[in-house]
């Protein structure tokens, strides 16, 4: 039997036509040419602001390879997509990233803060009543590379370990700093801090949380985030502590000795208790867990103890504080999105200021696909069926970037058609007329 006859097409078809609504966000939201165009003036040859729309449409794909822009430049409707007469070739793309570098990530950091504030992106508060702003530093295995700044990571891989900022339950990205593999967590973090808790206080007038694990437990970083408090107003902090050399043992004997020390039973063989200590000018939440009895149901000849900690400025209840530091542990959802979704594990370049202004064009790139998901896959006419209070990036990508339209050029114009029959016909039309885009 033969197989169907295939035939070439006339018609200009776009398997991308989600793309349109990248390139509106990146235009009129984050507003890329002012931000770059000014500052990076060209004489000839693409402007900045080009160059890095174009890498940031490749990144909402889950493309980071420079050379995959020639593939997209034989697609005259990608460019139509993005509002670009052409679209620069990969040797442009590469040597404009690599030679701006380090001069991009103030501008570009700009940018994000435009494109969150002026899409009005309203985050999700806890049921405290908190915003959260989560940091935490997550590692990007290069091994097997020579690239500038890779190094020995606490996961024990060699790569990168930048550290991450999301506010809201959604997981909008405040910063994404890249970092060299051995950089310890904390260090310089305070400017991390100083910078993304103003952008923070400008999306909700909410109390802001602020959530760090135990690699974060600085004095500097405490006096950084009192500081943030007394200039923005209701910041509150939870950061886990680090025992370090802390003789759990001294607790253990005073506890044991104490009548009004409330244990609670986990199981057979093994308890908990809590309580609060003075930790300089706030207090520390302590928890400790004793085990006479393991999992396997061996009577154990010595306690194993295990004592944990949270330093915090709330005026909340012990367990309260517990749940919402636990409640911290989604953000790993984030970092997932980013590696996997966008495919953002192994950057392109072997230079470390290149892969730096990579990071600050995917944080574009994240935020973009996140805003249209809340926007557009959120809603009963969704193509997605099931309720969720966000959408994975790569449920963005394919049903709503990867959308199917044909480019119709009729009395000078250029139009995009979509199919009535897609599914997700009403949520695009949808989004793409509602005041994200028609608001000025």
């Amino acid at each position: 039997m033969k197989g169907p006859r295939i035939v070439p097409l006339k018609s200009h078809l776009t398997a991308r036509a989600g793309l349109v609504a990248v390139g509106e966000l990146l235009r009129r939201h984050a507003q890329l040419p002012q931000v770059l165009d000014t500052r990076f003036p060209i004489t000839a040859g693409f402007p900045d602001s080009a160059v890095a729309m174009t890498y940031v449409a490749l990144l909402c794909q889950g493309i980071t390879e420079f050379d995959a822009v020639e593939n997209m430049r034989r697609d005259a409707g990608f460019a139509q997509a993005l509002g670009l007469p052409s679209l620069p070739s990969a040797p442009t793309v590469r040597q404009r990233v690599e030679w701006r570098g380090q001069d991009w990530l103030e501008p570009l950091f700009d940018a994000n803060a435009r494109l969150l504030t002026r899409a009005k992106v309203v985050p999700t508060a806890l049921a405290s009543g908190h915003v959260p702003v989560d940091l935490d530093v997550f590692v990007m295995d290069n091994s097997d590379s020579k690239k500038e700044g890779v190094g020995y990571t606490y996961m024990k891989v060699v790569g990168y370990a930048p550290l991450a900022t999301y506010i809201g339950r959604e997981g909008y990205l405040l910063d994404l700093s890249l970092r060299d593999g051995v950089q310890h967590s904390a260090k310089e973090t305070e400017y991390s801090l100083e910078q993304t808790l103003p952008l923070a206080r400008k999306l909700t007038p909410l109390p802001l949380l602020v959530r760090m694990d135990s690699g974060f437990d600085s004095a500097k970083l405490t006096a950084e985030l009192e500081r943030q408090a007394a200039a923005l107003g209701a910041v509150d902090w939870i950061v886990k502590w680090n025992p370090r050399k802390y003789e759990v043992q001294t607790d253990y004997q005073r506890l044991l000795a104490d009548p009004f020390c409330e244990w609670t039973a986990l199981r057979t063989g093994k308890r908990s208790t809590l309580w609060r200590m003075a930790a300089g000018v706030h207090h520390r939440v302590c928890r400790l867990i004793e085990e006479t009895i393991d999992r396997d149901g061996q009577v154990l000849l010595i306690p194993k103890l295990t004592l944990d900690g949270w330093n915090t400025n709330l005026k909340l209840s012990n367990a309260q504080i517990i749940a919402l530091y636990a409640d911290h542990g989604t953000h790993e959802q984030f970092h997932a999105e980013l590696k996997t979704d966008m495919n953002l594990e192994r950057l392109p370049s072997g230079k470390f200021n290149a892969n730096d202004a990579v990071c600050s064009l995917a944080m574009l790139a994240y935020n973009a696909l996140r805003i249209i998901g809340q926007n557009a896959l959120i809603g009963p006419d969704s193509p997605v069926r099931h309720k969720a209070e966000r959408r994975r990036l790569k449920t963005v990508i394919r049903e709503f970037i990867c959308a199917p339209g044909q480019w119709i050029r009729h009395a000078r114009q250029i139009t995009l058609g979509i199919p009535e029959m897609w599914a997700g016909f009403a949520a695009f039309t949808r989004m793409m007329r509602g005041p994200l885009f028609t608001e000025t």
